[in-house]
């Protein structure tokens, strides 16, 4: 008898352990939203502001049997929608029509540009193209030449009138990268050219203007400027993004988390993830999508976030991370949260952090924007286009659906 209600304390020991367990994993259950199908599907491309207007690319179901590519704009709580018309090219001695896949877009203060490549040639036959935004439902794009030794764009970033193109050789022992400036009239001019080590190649993660005039262009090899010189400090080092805050200072941040200042002379560490024991969290990497918010009474900075490889025990290893900022836009911490926690934050409403964790935070963030009319958007890596919005059950993270 003895024995009997030993093991039945046991077991109730065994059965309130797991109940405790699992209390937290069953609470964030509880407030998961029901996923909506987004309008913008699969990978979408960057998001530009050009006339007040924010752009992104990607595919969208016409029908229940039809996927096209597009060129979608949102203003004032609006979507227009422009297919991109396929090409006629030849194949095998027959002629057959193949889709533009638009993965970059950049523009200037006058005009929209892109990267595009056809369906059976990515990323060795990609193209600089013009978009002319005067048709309402077709898009209409001219292409410009670049160079005839390095065919392949990588990568387009802009500075006020200039674009600047990391480009390729079509060569598949090397890489060798040229870097050129196009101010959108000349022709394109070659600022600086090298290749790198056999099985390694150079991604450009944006292009920044400092206040001293220096152009800062990030890559995943250093932080360089229009010469090709390093800035010091910087060469070997994987940068995934760099933006310039309202107060003009310079930040990039490192695949590692870590948040560097910028200037021509050199770089300072600001800020970085920490864990639950305050320690650099070397978990967690940048993800590349960096962006800053105003909710209207306070600003951040926010960074996407992805773990080094994938943990059972973690539910929510990705989305992005925060970090609230100065009235005038300027670092006054040195560390990165959640959204939804303490009084101030990016989003808002009821249970913000669980209904972040259980929607967005599951998903990896390639880039944010804040729309002129302040609503919040994600281009997740697989999922389409998402929005903080307030709908029929309250302020969530959701898929942007399609407009009635």
């Amino acid at each position: 008898m003895k024995t009997k209600k030993i093991k039945n304390l046991f077991l109730t020991l065994i059965i309130l352990t797991l109940i405790s367990c699992n209390a937290d994993v069953f609470y964030k259950i509880s407030k998961e939203d029901i996923p909506r199908i987004p309008m913008i599907e699969g990978s979408p491309t960057n998001f530009i502001l050009f006339n007040n207007v924010m752009y992104v690319a990607g595919s969208h179901k016409k029908d229940k049997k039809t996927t096209i590519k597009i060129l979608a704009s949102y203003s004032d709580g609006n979507w227009v929608i422009k297919e991109i018309e396929k090409e006629k090219v030849k194949q095998d001695n027959k002629e057959i029509e193949l889709s533009s896949n638009i993965i970059q877009l950049a523009a200037t203060n006058t005009d929209l540009y892109a990267i595009a490549y056809l369906d059976t040639h990515p990323y060795i036959s990609t193209k600089l193209m013009k978009i002319t935004l005067d048709n309402e439902k077709k898009l209409n794009w001219t292409q410009i030449d670049i160079s005839d030794d390095y065919k392949e764009i990588q990568a387009i970033y802009t500075v006020n009138e200039t674009i600047y193109l990391l480009t390729k050789k079509n060569n598949v022992k090397v890489f060798e990268y040229a870097v050129f400036s196009y101010d959108g009239i000349n022709s394109p001019q070659i600022l600086f050219s090298g290749e790198t080590p056999q099985g390694k190649t150079l991604t450009m993660t944006g292009a920044i203007l400092s206040n001293d005039g220096t152009i800062f262009l990030c890559t995943d090899n250093g932080i360089y400027k229009e010469d090709g010189t390093l800035i010091e400090g910087t060469e070997g080092m994987q940068f995934t993004g760099i933006i310039k805050l309202d107060d003009g200072t310079i930040i990039a941040i490192a695949r590692d988390n870590i948040l560097y200042q910028i200037n021509s002379n050199g770089i300072t560490e600001r800020a970085k993830f920490y864990n639950d024991k305050n320690e650099h969290d070397t978990s967690r990497w940048a993800s590349g999508a960096i962006a800053l918010c105003n909710n209207g009474n306070n600003k951040f900075l926010l960074v996407g976030r992805q773990d080094k490889s994938y943990s059972a025990s973690s539910g929510y290893i990705y989305g992005y991370v925060e970090m609230q900022l100065g009235d005038s836009g300027e670092i006054i911490n040195n560390t990165f949260k959640e959204p939804g926690i303490g009084d101030f934050s990016s989003i808002w409403g009821d249970d913000a952090n669980e209904r972040y964790i259980s929607s967005l935070g599951i998903h990896p963030v390639n880039h944010i924007c804040q729309a002129p009319d302040g609503v919040l958007f994600a281009a997740t890596q697989q999922n389409g286009v998402w929005a903080f919005r307030e709908r029929d059950d309250g302020w969530s993270w959701n898929a942007e659906e399609k407009p009635e």
